[in-house]
């Protein structure tokens, strides 16, 4: 499987996009019918190749990430967050941030007074 970056909107889209068509929804006419999934329409190809099993969701990235967030510093979830996003295929990383973010910045505020 290839790392994509999130951000990189167009290359994900035309990853997740060819990852559907390669599936190759039998029948499929339209858009909705390739966003179709057991009467479910979902709104993006990425959310169709999850539904369809083609994609592994973030459950592996969030145990991590729960398990480190009781005993490292959020220097340390920082880096591992950092890393996750850099080298593994987050299918939501907006949702592992918002999840996780008070613990990733748990200790910037004397950081910041350190520095400045």
């Amino acid at each position: 499987m290839h790392t994509l970056n999130y951000y990189k909107g167009y290359v994900s889209f035309t990853y997740y996009k060819g990852v559907t068509f390669s599936n190759q929804i039998k029948g499929a006419t339209s858009w909705e019918d390739l966003h179709t999934i057991d009467g479910v329409l979902y709104l993006t190809f990425q959310q169709t190749c999850l539904a369809l099993r083609l994609l592994e969701d973030d459950g592996e990235w969030n145990r991590y990430l729960s398990d480190a967030a009781g005993i490292q510093t959020g220097y340390q979830l920082h880096h591992l967050f950092i890393i996750i996003l850099e080298h593994c295929i987050s299918t939501q990383p907006d949702i592992l941030w918002i999840t996780y973010k008070a613990s990733i910045c748990d200790d910037l505020k004397g950081v910041l007074i350190e520095k400045y």
